[in-house]
């Protein structure tokens, strides 16, 4: 009875060993690549190739795949993507033929090539930051044989993404497995003293656009003040002339009916005795 049980202890661990070692080696044997990347097996860390004399590696596509436990496999995007020329400190400095220094903010995008994806992988650490110290050179080089000012070189820099492409399709290549879809420069930045003159200079242009229309808003004011003034004097005066006109055409009348004389007699009577009343008035006043 204790051997059959010590037989059965003894086949149940197997048993549970193999289960594991089997789970741990399916574990290790099946990997699954996601879309838009491919995927490299290594054995004791060599590469498999489709071409060796080409240096051709044998890719995995987006999928389930099986491997040996002992291999293990390296799995990459083949998509674009963009680095950024920048470093942590933030954009890097670049010297113009006249000694200015300039801050340049750029990217470039770039994407694996298939056909070299030996260099890419295996032949340099970090390719990617490989590449963006070449262009940085690049980069210093051109905006430094560029002939001109700061405000030159910013109004060149669509030129200047082109040449950085074309210097980089001819000598550069797919050489280190990468390609180079665009470069752009997407901000030149001026010195800080260039760029404190340059923001004084634009608030003072604010300042003076500013004082210039309040100067036009109040000059209009003014304008249409002393056209409102011309109107009223020449209405007054137009009321003027009618009243004077219609009085004289009343005393040619009177004239002509031979009663001007009684009528300015009368009128002047009335005159009279306001004036002695007023006076009259006045003196009591006084003496009260």
């Amino acid at each position: 009875m204790t051997e059959f049980y010590e037989t059965t202890t003894y086949l149940v661990g197997a048993g549970v060993g193999v289960f594991f070692i089997v789970a741990f080696v399916l574990f290790k044997s099946f990997f699954k690549i996601e879309q838009g990347h491919l995927g490299v097996i290594t054995t004791f860390g060599a590469a498999q190739f489709e071409n060796e004399e080409l240096r051709r590696l044998k890719t995995l596509e987006p999928g389930l795949h099986v491997k040996w436990p002992w291999q293990k496999f390296r799995e990459f995007s083949m998509m674009e993507r963009s680095a950024d020329l920048t470093s942590h400190t933030g954009a890097f400095l670049a010297i113009t033929e006249d000694g200015t220094t300039l801050k340049l903010e750029s990217k470039l995008r770039i994407q694996p090539v298939r056909e070299n994806l030996y260099a890419y992988l295996f032949e340099m650490r970090d390719p990617v930051n490989h590449i963006q110290e070449i262009f940085k050179c690049q980069l210093r080089h051109e905006v430094a044989n560029i002939k001109g000012s700061y405000d030159t070189i910013r109004k060149q820099r669509h030129q200047l993404n082109q040449r950085l492409a074309k210097i980089s399709e001819e000598y550069i290549g797919t050489r280190y497995g990468i390609q180079f879809n665009a470069v752009d420069i997407t901000d030149i930045l001026p010195p800080e003293e260039l760029a404190r003159a340059l923001n004084a200079v634009q608030n003072a242009q604010a300042d003076a656009e500013t004082g210039y229309s309040r100067a036009e808003a109040e000059s209009d004011r003014s304008i249409t003040s002393a056209k409102q003034a011309v109107e009223i004097a020449s209405n007054r005066a137009m009321a003027a002339e009618t009243e004077i006109t219609t009085l004289g055409d009343i005393l040619k009348g009177l004239k002509d009916e031979g009663v001007l004389e009684a009528y300015l007699k009368r009128r002047q009577d009335e005159v009279y005795t306001a004036s002695k009343m007023s006076f009259v008035q006045r003196n009591k006043e006084i003496v009260q």
